[in-house]
């Protein structure tokens, strides 16, 4: 439905060639899309009548709005449209930034202290 070119909904330029409108992690959603207000209006309306459906609405005060190339004006109107606050990169998952970047032990540090303080709590929870 969304890319159905009559609703006005325009792929971001490097994602045109796969078709790719979105990314999907566990219980989190990255949709990508070109900046034009038709494109977010496109999204905006595809997300409500998923909500319709299933009854599942994205959290707004938990979603975030990524830009490039666009200026300032543009990138507030565009959160003020959708209702999205805006955010700065790197976009980080689990605690790890996503990149295109192969990850080093720097990058993955977050999740490994996180995944050994539970095991830790684990052990002393049924240690005593």
């Amino acid at each position: 439905m969304i890319k159905d070119k009559s609703n006005g909904f325009k792929f971001h330029p490097k994602c045109q060639k796969t078709n790719l409108i979105n990314i999907c992690f566990a219980d989190h959603l990255c949709i990508v899309s070109a900046t034009y207000d038709n494109s977010l209006k496109a999204i905006h309306g595809v997300l409500k009548l998923f909500g319709n459906v299933t009854r599942l609405h994205p959290n707004l005060n938990e979603s975030s709005s990524f830009f490039a190339s666009i200026s300032t004006q543009i990138e507030d109107y565009l959160c003020g449209l959708s209702g999205i606050p805006k955010a700065a990169l790197p976009v980080k998952y689990l605690g790890i930034p996503l990149n295109t970047n192969h990850l080093n032990a720097v990058d993955c540090r977050p999740l490994v202290d996180n995944i050994k303080s539970r095991i830790d709590g684990w052990i002393s929870k049924h240690e005593g």
